[in-house]
């Protein structure tokens, strides 16, 4: 990000340089400012649009890797989040002796929010704590009933996001992993 801003603020200052120095001749900018207005060259004009072009293309890309690098770590952030809400649900499920009910949320499958049953104890605490955003995020989750764990949980902003996945989080923001199967970045 540091160099990022160097890069905009370096090209800055060159288009200034290059508007403040439009002429050739030999007299002075004091000169000029009394006697005429400043008039700036076609090929200041053309200097100062290439530069613009270049910058254009040098921070483009940059940004664009930026923004998915973002998504992804929104992604794990969120699949995260589904690992230990589900894992904090279980827990309390399984110390009130309550384990029948773990077996009817939405483990094993790849869901939408909207789609969670609200009068399960494990899918109600997802929609509690994923469930404000204002799209559809798809999830998935295992729940090993032998163990009461959760091997993995995944999430997705949509079908053509990138898959975040808790533990093991995706490091790849370029390559578009299944969700509903475990991923091993």
């Amino acid at each position: 990000m540091k160099r990022l801003i160097a890069l905009v603020t370096s090209l800055a200052m060159s288009v200034s340089a290059l508007t403040a120095c439009g002429s050739s001749d030999s007299s002075s900018q004091a000169d000029k400012a009394a006697s005429s207005p400043q008039i700036i060259s076609r090929e200041t004009i053309k200097g100062a649009s290439v530069l613009a072009g270049l910058g254009a293309a040098v921070l483009i890309p940059s940004m664009v890797g930026y923004v998915s690098k973002s998504k992804l770590k929104s992604a794990n952030s969120n699949a995260k989040l589904l690992f230990t809400t589900v894992m904090t649900e279980i827990a309390d499920l399984v110390s009130e002796g309550n384990t029948g009910e773990i077996s009817g949320c939405s483990a094993g499958r790849v869901v939408k929010l909207s789609e969670l049953d609200p009068s399960n104890k494990i899918d109600a605490a997802i929609l509690s704590n994923l469930g404000s955003t204002d799209k559809d995020p798809e999830i998935y989750f295992e729940i090993d009933t032998d163990t009461y764990t959760v091997p993995f949980a995944q999430w997705r902003a949509d079908a053509n996001s990138t898959v975040g996945q808790y533990p093991q989080p995706n490091t790849d923001a370029k390559n578009s992993y299944s969700i509903g199967v475990q991923n091993n970045y």
